[in-house]
Formats: structure tokens, C-alpha cells, sequence
């Protein structure tokens, strides 16, 4: 992997870390276990970049996606 996504389980923020010499966009985006899309941001490759989530977002499991310049990453969160 590419990048990774901490801390896991998080509460209000989700930090990324990543490569620094990726160019092009970076995009996070964050699911919910339905699929609907909670939050996205546009990375700048100054990482670790910090991401905070709504404040009134429920516990559970959420699904990240990062789209690069090459492909797509994607993994699984918690919300405690």
C-alpha cells in the first residue's frame, strides 16, 4: 500500500500518510457502509495530512478511498 490511514479506530479526524514525490491530484474520500459519500478532500502530498470528519458522524465502519495519479487505494475504518 501506498498510503495508510490513522488512527484506527479514529474519533474526530483521520490523518493520511503517504509517498512525497507523488504529483497530479490526490482525492480522499470517505463512505459510509451504505456507500454514501460522508466527506472528501484534495490531498497536497504534504503528508501526513489530517482530514476531520463531521463532529455528529454516528460509530461504525466507514470506507476510504484515495484516487492518485495511478490508481486507486482503498481501505476500512472505524468510528468509535
Amino acid at each position: 500500500h501506498l498510503f495508510q490511514a490513522f488512527p484506527n479506530p479514529f474519533q474526530t479526524h483521520i490523518h493520511i500518510e503517504g509517498p512525497g514525490n507523488l504529483t497530479g491530484e490526490l482525492i480522499f474520500m470517505l463512505y459510509n457502509s451504505n456507500g454514501a459519500l460522508i466527506t472528501n478532500k484534495n490531498l497536497n502530498s504534504k503528508f501526513p495530512e489530517r482530514i476531520d470528519v463531521p463532529v455528529d458522524l454516528p460509530a461504525g465502519i466507514y470506507y476510504y478511498c484515495i484516487h492518485y495519479e495511478n490508481g486507486t487505494e482503498s481501505g476500512k475504518l472505524i468510528k468509535q
